[in-house]
This record gives structure tokens, C-alpha cells and sequence, in this order.
């Protein structure tokens, strides 16, 4: 079709999305800087593949309550200069973490009134569910 004056391939003229391409390699240079090759014997780029997550809920386990406006710090395990991510629980006690890199992450729960809390994710292989997350109410002193 090329060699009959199409400008573009049969697939990426009937592509209904746009999510193919057809040119140079120089005319897309911007987008390939950003882009993923799953095979590097491939000449085809990704844009936008999903990344890991991590995720779980917040609760008080003695009320038996979520904790809604927790806040949820997120480090790399192991390098104190990595990006720091944070969060808030949701209004189920949920907090998410998306398109993370796959790897091992270190984990702060805080709420006001409760004993802040540690935890590792692990989310080199596979996204990582911590489920419900317990933090104890602070006792006061006197």
C-alpha cells in the first residue's frame, strides 16, 4: 500500500484510536525519549505502560473503625535520598500508591491521636495489597 502512494500502513489507518503510528523515527523523537521497548529487537515503543502499585486500608482495630485523613508516607527501602510519596486515606481508610516503580518500598502510617506506624511493600515483582493496616491509639501520659 506504501508503494502505492499510502502515506501510512493499512493498520494504522484503520486503527480507530490512534494508538499506531507509522513514520520516521526522527519525527517522533520527543515521544520515543519517553517511551518503553518491551523487545529491543522490536521497533516498536510503548507510551503509557501501566507501573506497579501499592495500596492498602488504614484502621483502628480496638473500634473497629477506618481511619479516614491518615496520612500515608512512601520511601525506597534502603536510600534515604529517593522520592518521598505521600497520601491521604480516602473516606474508606484507603490509600494508593500508582505507577510506582517495581521495587521494595518503606512505608509511614500516621494519624492524629495514634502511634505512627512502619511498614515494608514489596513491589519488585508484583503490585503489593498490604491489606488493613492497624494503628494503636495513643495512651496519655499523666
Amino acid at each position: 500500500m506504501l508503494d502505492d502512494g499510502w502515506t501510512v500502513s493499512r493498520c494504522v489507518d484503520a486503527c480507530a484510536v490512534g494508538g499506531l503510528r507509522f513514520g520516521d523515527a526522527a519525527d517522533f523523537a520527543d515521544e520515543l525519549a519517553k517511551a518503553e521497548r518491551l523487545d529491543l529487537k522490536s521497533n516498536v515503543y510503548y507510551l503509557n505502560l501501566p507501573k506497579r502499585w501499592v495500596a492498602g486500608q488504614v484502621i483502628d482495630p480496638e473500634a473497629r473503625e477506618v481511619i479516614v485523613g491518615a496520612t500515608v508516607t512512601m520511601q525506597e527501602e534502603g536510600d534515604d535520598t529517593a522520592e518521598v510519596f505521600k497520601t491521604t486515606t480516602d473516606e474508606f481508610g484507603d490509600f494508593w500508591f500508582r505507577q510506582i516503580e517495581g521495587k521494595k518500598y518503606h512505608l509511614w502510617f500516621e494519624a492524629e491521636g495514634y502511634v505512627t506506624s512502619e511498614e515494608s511493600a514489596d513491589a519488585t515483582e508484583a503490585d503489593d495489597n498490604m491489606g488493613r493496616i492497624g494503628l494503636c491509639k495513643m495512651i496519655p501520659l499523666g
